[in-house]
């Protein structure tokens, strides 16, 4: 019964992140583009997931049952009041993405927009992270604006619902505290914040700006602002650390930057060394060692090679691209100073807690890779705004946060044998022994610490949370001044001018190889 479970939530994570693809493909591209590219992504998809590897077992009980309904009815709660699909207070962020899902709904496919007049030189198109809204725009275009709504609300749903199925397989544990720490997982805004201001904020505030333009957001700031940016790259992050083998990794991989590229880009160092983690260590002959690690570099990448990786990934990530390069904000790179305020933020936003698991998790490549991703991704900037620092950080927090529950979990015998130590024959040694007092000592306060680390942390997505529940619940706005909680100041894009707000959305027509070249016209 588990294992049909199992192999039933990869089929269907599989799916998830496929059928946006498919319906861009057969949606935005010429026919003689489409049908070809579709044929190659449906038949890595059939591949992937004939590869499937679904061995994880587990007892499926009324406990777990209970576990499965409790984990769903939370983030149905966390989801309703995110504002995704019009069901509660909608952040600013909101206007522009609510006028992009209309267009989505109600024009013609590629979307393409005059600004400012009529003229071919002000004819731009949607040019955006668009994966997740695709299924709920085509349900729109049949059944209407408030059915691609409560399809959207629904979609993020199960969307957050199987990261949360594959974040509990990666620790093999089946809990309700791992749905809370995904909806809680924060930084230490709330000290930053304070130590900036000398105050602590409003309890309706967005405080994550504490520092200026760097920003390492919460899960519930990346949902309740940027949700068509983060439910896929979540999802892609956990399958990915629950794939057997390599076969079907470069294809999935690929899949996550039609969801969002700047995820895409942080994936980047993760996805490496999963594909060539499998090498030997140095040995004292230096030759043999280097041969044996060239050889090993060479099955690797043998692995790689198959259909699904080489056809499916490259036409998928061919095709996201050329679309998402003809961004007209996505060109502008630039160096970010932030060495004022560089310090305390990295500290106060993952500093504290790569510090508390670098005992138990200092031999884990992916640690490292975490912690020296957070630390170089402030100092980069693309486009406008800080969107660089806030997405990019995506996966590397996700892994962060992962391995925060795998320590949680992680019993006291299972701890690295090097905190576990033995004195024989008069040098320390390695030795399996049964664990110490200290040890166990050792093991409590790093868990006692963590869980107080993640609770002052959850004061962030509180905040955010407090926002949204003030501003829809009808009894707490003042009845002579109703606040309308729907962010429809935008429309629709089509008719606005270029700006830093407006170009960030699109591309030109006459400069993008998509367009011309691949794009229905």
């Amino acid at each position: 019964m588990s294992e049909k479970l199992d192999r039933g939530m990869f089929i269907a994570a599989f799916t998830y992140l496929v059928l946006p693809m498919v319906i861009f493909l057969l949606g935005w591209l010429t026919w003689f583009v489409a049908i070809p590219t579709t044929v190659i992504v449906l038949i890595s998809y059939w591949l992937a997931i004939k590869n499937i590897d679904a061995n994880w077992t587990f007892t499926i009980g009324r406990r777990e049952w209970l576990i499965f309904v409790g984990a769903i009815v939370l983030i149905a709660i966390w989801v309703a009041f995110s504002g995704v699909g019009g069901l509660s207070f909608q952040n600013s962020d909101h206007h522009y993405r609510n006028a992009i899902f209309r267009d989505l709904v109600e024009r013609n496919w590629p979307v393409v927009y005059d600004f400012g007049n009529a003229s071919d030189t002000n004819k731009v198109f949607l040019v955006y992270y668009i994966a997740l809204w695709l299924p709920a725009a085509l349900v729109g275009k049949l059944l209407g604006w408030y059915a691609a709504n409560l399809f959207l609300y629904f979609w993020v749903v199960i969307g957050i619902a199987m990261v949360g199925y594959f974040m509990c397989r990666t620790i093999k544990k089946i809990s309700l505290p791992i749905i809370l720490i995904l909806i809680f997982f924060s930084g230490l805004d709330i000290l930053g914040y304070y130590f900036m201001s000398g105050r602590f904020p409003p309890i309706t505030s967005h405080i994550e700006s504490w520092t200026g333009i760097m920003q390492f957001s919460s899960n519930t700031t990346l949902l309740y602002w940027v949700f068509n940016q983060t439910i896929g790259p979540w999802l892609v992050i956990s399958l990915m650390l629950n794939m057997e083998n390599v076969k079907s990794l470069f294809f999935v991989y690929a899949l996550c930057m039609l969801q969002g590229p700047f995820s895409f880009v942080g994936l980047i160092p993760f996805v490496l060394y999963k594909a060539f983690a499998k090498l030997p260590g140095a040995k004292k002959d230096k030759v043999k060692s280097f041969q044996k690690s060239m050889h090993a570099l060479w099955q690797a990448f043998l692995r790689c090679l198959t259909f699904q990786n080489v056809a499916g990934g490259l036409t998928v990530l061919i095709i996201s691209y050329l679309y998402l390069s003809a961004n007209l904000s996505g060109s502008k790179y630039t160096f970010h100073d932030v060495s004022k305020t560089y310090l305390i933020f990295i500290l106060m936003d993952f500093g504290v807690l790569a510090l508390l698991l670098y005992p138990t998790e200092r031999r884990n490549v992916n640690y490292w890779i975490a912690v020296v991703s957070l630390m170089i991704i402030p100092w980069i900037r693309v486009g406008f705004g800080g969107d660089f620092c806030m997405r990019v950080s995506i996966p590397a927090l996700m892994i962060l946060m992962i391995l925060v529950i795998h320590t949680l979990y992680k019993p006291v015998e299972s701890l690295p044998q090097n905190v576990i130590m033995s004195k024989q024959k008069g040098r320390m040694k390695n030795k399996p022994i049964k664990p110490a007092k200290s040890t166990w000592h050792y093991a409590k306060a790093q868990k006692v610490a963590l869980c107080i680390v993640l609770l002052i942390g959850a004061c962030t997505p509180i905040l955010e949370m407090q926002r949204s529940v003030f501003n829809t619940l009808p009894y707490l706005n003042s009845p002579l001044d109703p606040k309308p909680y729907i962010a429809n100041d935008i429309r629709s894009l089509n008719g606005l001018k270029h700006g830093m707000d407006t170009d960030n959305f699109v591309g030109s027509i006459n400069s993008s190889v998509f367009y011309q070249y691949f794009a229905k016209k």
